[in-house]
């Protein structure tokens, strides 16, 4: 009798664990589907099976505690649903564009990202997502299939065994940051990433708050003795290969061809970065590479430019509001001057074109005395690229070789952006020329963009990088004062144009043109000097783990 009692106990908790492991293996399904879509459409690399199946026994780890907690209730299941098809579906789509999934730079560009921002996104790639449909309903149809069965399910009979278990690994692999199951866990690395955003924040933050303290000296090795103004213009999303300045079949920039005689064109230089904050981060302030472990409490660019008496602008097209605080826009607040000119800040998704910067920047250049630097963030070629130039710059409407209709539509888009993005830099130098001060241009991009150059994915994303997402253009102009004062600086120039070049080093060039003299500057990281040092590109595999170059 005993011994039927304890093998009809035995046969009540096998059935009881494998049913519950049913209840748990469609709570959790929907982080499957982007891993079959990405099976089915060839994405999928076996070598990383191990890390797709401890993903989702740390999703079991993190979610048993709290159907231990609240049981399983409609509205507790109801919860679950909801965020899960929405994560899925989001991840699936996301595998989609990019050919990878969801990862920190993906969480960064959502802390900063605003509205506006969301919806061109969202408008832009919604004839992709519809494609992951099928697993989106897949997903649905795996929730409603529980919902039918859950009381047929005897699925609080948990043996009290697999709760201590699984409460007790929870926080071993929580502490255990580098832990794979953490490591490529959705859910860690989105709290993972917004508290390293926040640390970035705060110690930029604690950058501005320094900004008048006396450890932040700046000496003059040549001064000039008039007014100047010098702009730095930071473009976005701009891939050089598209501007027919470095030999694009297509004639997008008519403006800078012409003017070619006038500029420096440099040919190899970098992005640390396919993200705009993981470059302008880089580029703005001291920690110039991504490996450099170098704090930002050393100041940012703005800080050492005020410091040398210069009276500092930063004239943005960019909308300075996200869902979190942006580093730029703190950074872009050290100066003494900061104006906004893109309003597109509501649920209005109008927009607004880089011109807007013309005007603010014609009325510093009236002024006629004192130093001046300007900084001069625009929108550049940021998607959606129909977006960012007006009806009379549509040139390119010609359909594209190579391309489906759709791809071709694009590229004509992206084209069409670097041809007014062109006719904005020109404005910039001929108004600066009209002034006839003491001046120089810079003009670079965050960073590239790949428009279906490198491979079947549009845009950028440092986890699936290629060249085209790196490679930017980098164009200086002088005015005749400027040359007149430099001439023996400026005798070698001609010959630095092939030179291998981080863009994340430009601090060091900019305070080599101004003559500075600093305790941080190193004269070899300026792409200007005679004791330059040229970069290794293969650096970039070990950064992004591709063998790029």
């Amino acid at each position: 009798m005993n011994q039927l009692k304890i093998k009809t106990f035995e046969k009540t908790y096998t059935k009881i664990n494998l049913q519950s492991l049913c209840v748990f293996g469609l709570i959790i399904s929907p982080l499957f589907s982007h891993y079959i879509y990405a099976y089915f459409f060839g994405f999928f690399d076996f070598q990383q099976l191990s890390i797709y199946i401890f993903n989702s026994l740390f999703s079991l780890l993190i979610f048993a505690p709290v159907f231990l907690v609240f049981g399983f209730r409609l509205i507790v299941w109801l919860s679950f649903s909801i965020i899960f098809l929405f994560v899925s579906s989001l991840e699936t789509a996301h595998f989609f564009i990019y050919g990878v999934g969801l990862n920190r730079a993906t969480f960064f560009s959502i802390f900063q990202t605003n509205f506006f921002e969301a919806n061109e996104y969202v408008s832009d790639f919604a004839f992709k997502t519809l494609k992951t449909s099928p697993f989106i309903l897949m997903n649905f149809l795996l929730m409603y299939v529980f919902y039918i069965y859950k009381e047929k399910i005897t699925y609080l009979k948990f043996n009290p065994y697999f709760y201590i278990v699984m409460l007790f690994m929870l926080p071993v692999f929580f502490f255990n940051s580098e832990s794979v199951l953490a490591g490529d866990n959705i859910i860690f690395k989105a709290f993972s990433a917004y508290a390293e955003y926040q640390n970035e924040i705060k110690l930029l933050k604690n950058d501005i708050s320094k900004s008048d303290e006396s450890d932040i000296k700046v000496s003059l090795l040549k001064e000039y003795q008039g007014p100047e103004v010098h702009v730095v213009i930071i473009g976005e999303s701009t891939n050089r290969k598209h501007m027919a300045l470095y030999g694009y079949q297509r004639k997008t920039t008519p403006h800078l061809s012409s003017k070619k005689g006038d500029l420096y064109v440099y040919k190899n230089v970098l992005s640390t970065s396919a993200e705009t904050l993981g470059s302008l981060r880089h580029v703005l302030t001291f920690k110039d590479h991504p490996l450099s472990g170098k704090p930002f409490l050393e100041g940012n660019i703005i800080q050492y430019i005020k410091k040398a008496g210069y009276d500092t602008y930063w004239i943005s097209n960019q909308v300075p509001l996200g869902l979190s605080e942006n580093p730029v826009t703190l950074i872009a607040k050290s100066s003494d001057h900061v104006i906004f000119v893109n309003n597109n800040v509501s649920h209005d998704s109008g927009s607004s074109y880089d011109e807007k910067v013309i005007g603010p920047l014609k009325n510093i250049l009236r002024a006629d005395n004192g130093k001046k630097f300007v900084f001069i963030h625009l929108l550049g070629s940021h998607t959606s690229y129909k977006n960012r130039y007006p009806d009379n710059f549509s040139v390119f409407q010609d359909k594209m070789n190579g391309v489906d209709e759709k791809q071709s539509d694009i590229i004509n888009q992206y084209d069409n952006s670097v041809l007014y993005n062109d006719y904005i830099i020109n404005e910039i130098i001929s108004e600066t020329q009209k002034a006839n001060k003491y001046s120089f241009i810079m003009y670079f991009s965050d960073h590239g963009e790949n428009v279906y150059d490198c491979n079947p994915y549009l845009g950028h994303n440092p986890w699936q990088t290629c060249p085209e997402m790196l490679e930017v253009p980098y164009i200086m102009w002088f005015s005749d004062k400027y040359k007149k004062n430099n001439s023996e600086k400026m005798l070698s120039f001609d010959l630095y144009l092939d030179r291998k070049y981080f863009l994340s080093k430009t601090i060091n060039s900019i305070y080599d043109l101004l003559n500075f003299n600093y305790a941080h500057y190193e004269d070899h990281k300026s792409i200007f000097s005679d004791d330059f040092e040229e970069d290794d590109f293969k650096v970039i595999n070990k950064i992004f783990k591709q063998n790029i170059y």
